[in-house]
């Protein structure tokens, strides 16, 4: 009969260990610091604002008209004295116009319908007061305990990141 050698797989040392548990740290930092780098950016959206209870705001008597490429000067000038509205300034990021009436009930609201089914304007709306919330909107946000610990898991309070503290400071940089 022929003696069985038995091996055994050494038992790690304990910097194996250690060096295991920082890399897994690091990958627990790394993920809760992409988390605080992209949470920002699922900030309320058009479809989230219309479902708030807050009323929509905007500033009296001003409208935002786009109208379509190529549409002349005279064509737009014309456009506003029919919407009973005067040029107020250019928003050429956006290439839309502020257009101002003396009061609310002066804008020809049929007339911008017109103007809208016969493709003259892309869109006319009011100029609508919007903020920016540093506290994403997503429903999971409070699950996140590491990012803003409220205790909402029988955890400790504040044993965080401080994130929506830290977005109160800043959000990033383009410069980055």
């Amino acid at each position: 009969m022929r003696a069985v050698q038995e091996t055994r797989e050494p038992s790690p040392s304990l910097l194996q260990l250690l060096t295991s548990v920082v890399t897994a740290a690091g990958a627990v930092s790394a993920c809760a610091l992409l988390i605080v780098a992209i949470a920002p950016l699922m900030i309320d959206d058009a479809a989230a604002a219309t479902k708030r209870s807050k009323p929509v705001r905007a500033v009296r008597g001003e409208y935002i008209v786009k109208f379509r490429d190529g549409s002349t000067a005279t064509t737009r000038a014309k456009a506003r004295r029919s919407l009973g509205v005067t040029f107020s300034r250019s928003l050429d990021s956006i290439g839309a116009q502020i257009v101002e009436t003396r009061d609310d009930t002066e804008f020809n609201d049929s007339f911008a319908k017109q103007l809208l089914s016969e493709g003259k304007v892309e869109y006319v709306e009011p100029n609508y007061i919007v903020e920016a919330l540093a506290t994403p909107n997503d429903a999971r946000f409070g699950d996140l305990w590491g990012l803003h610990n409220t205790g909402q898991s029988g955890g400790t309070e504040n044993v965080d990141i401080d994130a929506p503290e830290a977005w109160e400071l800043g959000t990033g940089s383009t410069d980055i």
